[in-house]
């Protein structure tokens, strides 16, 4: 996946992490396997072009910090991964869940950088037709900001 127009502001303060203005343009490839009986079908799995906007988002999420290199997101986290379930092939998002993200810090000469990174995965039952299928997705987050 590739992220462009990237924007805003993330503000950690008293175990609240804000996001404002957040913004991003990813696009790449959808890879969906199909499994029958616990046997991948290859004439059923597709790739297929992905492109996802999240434009000014505001946002409050409760964080722990956990030992010296991460962050837990009880509630949720900074993130929005859409899933293709929604009605008329509209994206909608995952359901709000508890996420943690690995951090370093690396201290420059004009400006301090952090990096977060989150592997994240979620299953889920969807019904169409009569016919329910189990889906399981996953994403990678990698997040670099700059202190201002």
């Amino acid at each position: 996946m590739a992220t462009s127009e990237v924007g805003g502001v993330l503000r950690f303060s008293n175990e609240k992490a804000n996001t404002i203005d957040f913004s991003y343009k990813s696009s790449g490839t959808l890879t969906t396997s199909i499994y029958e009986n616990g046997s991948l079908d290859n004439d059923l799995s597709f790739d297929v072009p992905f492109t996802y906007n999240l434009s000014n988002s505001n946002g409050e999420n409760n964080y722990k910090a956990v030992g010296t290199d991460s962050i837990y997101f009880p509630g949720g986290g900074l993130v929005t991964v859409p899933d293709a379930s929604g009605s008329n092939a509209n994206p909608t998002t995952v359901p709000t869940m508890a996420s943690g993200y690995k951090y370093r810090i690396f201290k420059g000469i004009s400006s301090d950088t952090l990096v977060m990174t989150m592997n994240a995965a979620y299953q889920q039952n969807i019904t169409k037709q009569a016919i329910t299928a189990r889906s399981a997705n996953t994403a990678y987050s990698y997040m670099v900001f700059a202190k201002k």
